[in-house]
């Protein structure tokens, strides 16, 4: 999607990146970090547990049941932090000739049509 295109393009969508690094060939590597915290709510859960009691009954013989119990669980709430570095090689002529992406929350966007 990007390579081929003007550097100018990307500073236009993404705006200026959040770092520039010369390389020895004259290209630059400009970089945008993205960070994203999600935080859920704790919660109770279900769960369930078989119990299995033995017990003598009127007769005096030994018999043993078994029961299902239910009880609430509490989920305490959690915060999950996430990242993505992305790095654009831009040639000497200002044209993106190469993208990576590094982190646990890259995605490429969705595309209409």
């Amino acid at each position: 999607m990007w390579q081929g295109r003007m550097g100018d393009d990307l500073v236009i969508e993404w705006g200026p990146p959040a770092a520039k690094e010369k390389l020895s060939d004259g290209r630059e590597v400009w970089s945008y970090d993205k960070a994203y915290t999600y935080e859920n709510a704790g919660y109770y859960r279900d769960e369930n547990r078989q119990v299995t009691r033995t017990f003598t009954d009127k007769d005096g013989k030994q018999r043993s049941e078994t029961i299902t119990e239910t009880f609430p669980v509490w989920q305490p709430p959690t915060t999950t932090h996430t990242t993505c570095a992305t790095r654009f090689v831009i040639s000497q002529q200002r044209r993106i000739e190469q993208v990576t992406f590094d982190g646990n929350a890259c995605v490429a966007p969705e595309r209409n049509g």
